[in-house]
């Protein structure tokens, strides 16, 4: 990543800083502010999305992809500038370091699952509890990497040490996920 972007990062966290200490504000609590401010421009994002997609009767097509695009790339600089807020000169290589580790897990869970074959759960963790018809829930198995799973299978895994990212529920309201993620 060039040094440009992060100079232009620097000066802007320096400067927010020094607003926040001249009214007294102590650090921990200017970062606390920092990471709402996120929270805002993510929220901003939403309504980009919202008025893009005319969601909103009220207010119809009130955004476009550009207005999209501008809110994500505000929500990127204001997540830039709060991590160099709390981290000062050492933000880039944290980040850069950071993104290396996560992409090279992502990309490499990106390329295990495309020769995965289908599996038995219940082989993995035993049946699910308490639901017999769903007692031979298949799932993707790379690695111990359990994919597809129901929320019961899901409950037998928990119990056995595994921590759910995400789930398929095949019939609970309540579960909004689509896919399954259980790792050790």
């Amino acid at each position: 990543m060039s040094t440009v972007p992060w100079k232009t990062i620097g000066r802007l966290s320096e400067l927010f800083t020094s607003l926040d200490s001249a009214r007294g504000i102590p650090a921990e609590q200017q970062w606390t502010l920092q990471v709402l401010k996120i929270a805002e421009e993510v929220g901003e994002s939403a309504q980009a999305v919202i008025g893009a997609w005319a969601t909103n009767p009220r207010k119809g097509q009130s955004h476009t992809w550009q207005h999209v695009q501008e809110e994500v790339a505000d929500t990127a600089i204001t997540s830039l500038v709060t991590l160099h807020r709390m981290l000062g000169d050492e933000a880039p290589a944290f980040f850069e370091a950071l993104l290396a580790q996560k992409a090279a897990r992502f990309l490499a869970l990106s390329n295990d699952n495309r020769a995965t074959p289908r599996r038995d759960v219940s082989s993995v963790c035993g049946p699910a509890v308490g639901h017999p018809a769903k007692q031979r829930s298949e799932a993707l198995v790379a690695g111990g990497d359990l994919r597809l799973l129901d929320c019961q299978v899901a409950g037998a895994l928990a119990g056995n040490g595994l921590r759910a990212r995400r789930h398929l529920c095949r019939g609970h309201r309540s579960c909004f996920a689509r896919h399954s993620a259980f790792l050790p």
